[in-house]
């Protein structure tokens, strides 16, 4: 079965100008409106991960890396302001609580901040925060990526804050971190609670996750993830997670600080379960 996920582009011209759109015209223009700027859309659920992956094209085309690089580009250059998944931003949009997460996290450690950004692309996160976070003079951000992206961005964007690794491991053998990111990353892995549990073991001293997929089941459910032709013709294998399944793996050494939901709609509903964005903040147990 498909699913067409409402969700409205996140680029949008300016607060005036949605808050008029959304007093002045009737419901059903406005959700045309959002079916129309949709990005992505759902398949499933497949029996397993091995099964929707071989529906879906997965991470290996060039093409986006590409897209990748040629958004970074443009933002390292001031053509724009923000990239997130290889589209142009010209205002940032922040994720607050990862903001007040980040500063926490720097103010429990005497302004110290390192971050291991896993999944963190080419640096969209550190660019989208470091407003905020360059007035501490000991911030390093280490983004972990698959291989290819990891050797673009220590080619091109790599400086004395913003560094790039291949695994975690590489990582820790040259890095301390005390918070690991996690945005919109568990989602796309074959075993994200082996990840989890890899993390808890050398045990950061805060775990925060943002804009992951959660519904109120009782079990993770894995569907493709098609993405829009006018971003980059893809697909991926996808988690939607169990809310109380994600939320018991990340609580097992780590005590929840903040849940938050980046959104306040919930991006589509299937049969009764409402699936919507998930966030986390969590300090590890004392021990």
């Amino acid at each position: 079965m498909n699913i067409s996920a409402d969700v409205m582009s996140q680029n949008r011209t300016s607060p005036s100008w949605k808050s008029r759109l959304s007093q002045w015209l009737p419901p059903v223009i406005l959700l045309r409106y959002r079916r129309w700027r949709t990005k992505f859309r759902w398949e499933g659920p497949f029996s397993s991960w091995e099964d929707a992956s071989a529906h879906a094209t997965g991470y290996s085309d060039p093409r986006i890396l590409e897209r990748l690089l040629e958004s970074a580009r443009a933002v390292s250059t001031g053509a724009a302001t923000y990239e997130r998944d290889g589209v142009l931003f010209h205002r940032t949009e922040y994720s607050w609580p990862v903001v007040a997460g980040l500063m926490k996290a720097a103010a429990t450690d005497r302004k110290a901040l390192s971050v291991m950004d896993i999944g963190g692309s080419l640096g969209t996160s550190y660019v989208q925060n470091r407003r905020f976070l360059e007035d501490y003079k000991r911030l390093r951000w280490s983004v972990v990526e698959q291989p290819h992206i990891a050797q673009a961005g220590k080619a091109e964007f790599e400086d004395g804050r913003l560094h790039f690794y291949d695994s975690i491991e590489a990582c820790l053998k040259k890095e301390r971190p005390n918070v690991v990111l996690l945005s919109s990353v568990l989602s796309y892995l074959a075993d994200p609670y082996a990840l989890i549990r890899r993390i808890q073991e050398f045990g950061p001293a805060w775990i925060i996750v943002d804009l992951t997929l959660v519904h109120d089941g009782d079990k993770d459910k894995v569907m493709v993830q098609h993405v829009a032709k006018s971003i980059y013709e893809a697909s991926y294998p996808c988690w939607l997670f169990s809310y109380d399944a994600l939320d018991s793996a990340l609580r097992r050494s780590y005590t929840l600080v903040e849940a938050f939901e980046p959104f306040t709609d919930p991006v589509f509903s299937f049969g009764v379960q409402s699936l919507r964005f998930q966030g986390f903040i969590l300090r590890r147990s004392s021990r």
